[in-house]
C-alpha cells in the first residue's frame, strides 16, 4: 500500500521536475536570444 503511494509520488515529482527544467531552459534560451538580437533590430527600427 505505502510503497505504491510512494512510487506514484516519485513518478509525479519526476514529471514535474522535468517540466520545470524544460521551462527554465526555454526561458534562458529566450533571454539569450533577446540579448543577442535586441527588440529594435527585430522590429526594424535599428
Amino acid at each position: 500500500m505505502w510503497l505504491s503511494v510512494l512510487e506514484e509520488r516519485m513518478r509525479s515529482s519526476q514529471v514535474t521536475s522535468g517540466y520545470g527544467v524544460a521551462v527554465l531552459t526555454s526561458i534562458s534560451l529566450g533571454s539569450t536570444v533577446l540579448l543577442l538580437f535586441p527588440m529594435d533590430k527585430i522590429e526594424g527600427r535599428g
